[in-house]
């Protein structure tokens, strides 16, 4: 009789890169003393919604991530942008951590 094997562990998922970038603005936001935090699509969500929110000193950001190449807003995510735009909130179509970043240093965040 022969001992069982053991299995194979499946191997993790990479990341894609628009996952890469949210870490990484997530990571920041963080670091500089934000409330940040990540929106998934469900049953019941707002069609559209960025995919980070955060706030700091009464100042608030909807952040829509997308992959430096290729990456583009769906509909809904364009009418959510002109709708918080409308309501003169803070949006940021981000392709990589500077955009944020640059957004952040030019409100002395």
């Amino acid at each position: 009789m022969e001992a069982p094997q053991k299995p194979v562990k499946p191997k993790k998922k990479k990341q894609n890169e628009e996952q890469q970038i949210q870490k990484q603005i997530m990571d920041f936001l963080k670091l500089k003393g934000f409330y940040a935090f990540k929106n998934h699509q469900g049953f019941g969500s707002e069609p559209g919604v960025a995919d980070i929110y955060a706030i700091k000193k009464g100042i608030n950001f909807w952040i829509e991530v997308k992959k430096s190449k290729g990456g583009r807003q769906s509909e809904w995510q364009k009418y959510f942008q002109d709708t918080i735009n409308y309501h003169e909130g803070h949006y940021i179509l981000a392709t990589c951590l500077d955009d944020v970043a640059s957004v952040c240093r030019d409100m002395n965040l």
